[in-house]
């Protein structure tokens, strides 16, 4: 090899060796800009952990679930299921004894019909609707509708032909709700697909929030999904992701349960300290901060351990 080869061949590895120095620059950009973004996600996460909304919902208000409330240190809303306005006051002041640092919201439960529904009957929508025109305090009123198809089957028959008039009464709840001074919050059933939510629309158990004021609630109780429907779980959970995107903080989460429901078969839903974690993760890492557990009754230390790392 002569000089001027050698010359040659050294020009040649030393400009390949810029070209890899500068490639190697440009990886360890890449990999530090790639660690401090994970940091500064992590961050937001953690930050979400620390500043969720927890609230509970009380199906059965009696004395010794609603105690339950004095476990909660932390800014919360107990919705309390009552047959009427008048019984929602009364279990209201009971709370407020127990914990007066809380905010309630009235959980209206019919009494033949039970949930809120195009099915239910005529008059107990309306009912409803005339105690809410006749309720008189300044403070605006939280008020959780129930939409749910009736526990009676009989009644998917026996009212259809008061469909239509029962949903437009129920429509009229959401486009009174500034009139009537009340702040709508729903109780849903979880959609998997897109076209679930628009199924529930036409049975009138889910309104449209773009039409409807309200924030609307979903139920992801895991364990019962993962029971009953476990190739559901994945789409529902996407969908809960998809539906916080596209509706923000107007779009709630319900999980649980803590203690069991109106049907016996329902304690088997009942989730552990563990799973409570797991799903008050999932929420916090895709930004959910409102969610509801179900139930209060159900509230005990390991429980209350693990919401005071999101709260």
């Amino acid at each position: 090899m002569t000089n001027k080869d050698l010359y040659i061949f050294k020009y040649i590895i030393a400009s390949d060796m810029k070209k890899i120095i500068a490639i190697g620059v440009f990886i360890l950009f890449l990999v530090v800009a790639f660690t401090q973004s994970m940091t500064s996600q992590n961050l937001e996460i953690k930050s979400i952990k620390g500043c969720m909304k927890i609230d509970f919902f009380e199906q059965f208000p009696t004395e010794e679930n609603l105690s339950k409330a004095s476990l909660i240190d932390f800014p919360s809303t107990i919705y309390i299921a009552a047959n009427s306005l008048e019984e929602y006051k009364i279990f209201e002041n009971t709370l407020n004894l127990i914990n007066p640092n809380l905010t309630t919201g009235y959980w209206p439960m019919f009494e033949k019909s039970y949930y809120i529904s195009p099915f239910s009957y005529t008059y107990e929508i309306e009912k409803l609707i005339d105690e809410l025109k006749q309720n008189n305090q300044e403070k605006k009123l939280k008020i959780l509708l129930d939409l749910e198809l009736p526990r009676n089957r009989l009644l998917w028959f026996k009212n259809v032909f008061s469909f239509h008039k029962n949903k437009q009464l129920i429509k009229q709840i959401f486009l009174q709700s500034e009139s009537l001074n009340i702040e709508i919050y729903t109780s849903e059933y979880p959609a998997p697909f897109k076209s679930f939510q628009t199924f529930f629309q036409i049975l009138g158990i889910s309104y449209p929030l773009s039409s409807y004021p309200h924030k609307m609630i979903v139920m992801y109780y895991s364990k019962m999904i993962e029971i009953i429907t476990p190739f559901l779980v994945n789409h529902i959970k996407k969908q809960i992701v998809h539906n916080y995107k596209l509706y923000g903080e107007d779009f709630h989460v319900a999980i649980g349960l803590t203690a069991k429901g109106f049907e016996d078969i329902t304690e088997k839903y009942i989730i552990s300290p563990e799973i409570l974690d797991r799903d008050l993760g999932f929420l916090a890492d895709n930004g959910i901060k409102n969610v509801t557990i179900f139930r209060l009754a159900g509230l005990n230390e390991s429980y209350i351990n693990v919401i005071k790392k999101y709260v």
